[in-house]
């Protein structure tokens, strides 16, 4: 097999590999903490709430400001108290992938 069609052979095993393991569903980190629980209630109010590794804390902040966003166009207001907002980032921050 020549060198691009191993690459890309590997290249394939590895996304289906991430594939899979994103499929299962993790448990959260502190699950039974107050900001694990105000992080599945807010969050999972239109979706289910993503683990945090699924983001590093830099996505997340775009991504709590996006929903914000949505959730303002869509008339849900306060969609995030801002006392909310700081406890669900930091629960985020402390849990988030690390690096990019």
């Amino acid at each position: 097999m020549e060198q691009s069609k191993k690459l890309a052979y590997l290249a394939l095993c590895l996304a289906l590999s991430i594939i899979a393991a994103s499929c299962v569903k993790q448990p959260l980190p502190e699950a039974e903490t107050p900001p694990a629980i105000l992080y599945i209630n807010r969050c999972s109010i239109c979706h289910p709430a993503y683990h945090p590794q699924a983001h590093n804390y830099t996505g997340w902040n775009n991504v709590v400001t996006r929903m914000e966003r949505q959730a303002d166009e869509k008339g849900i207001r306060p969609f995030l108290p801002e006392d909310e907002k700081a406890v669900i980032l930091s629960y985020l921050k402390k849990n988030a992938r690390k690096g990019f």
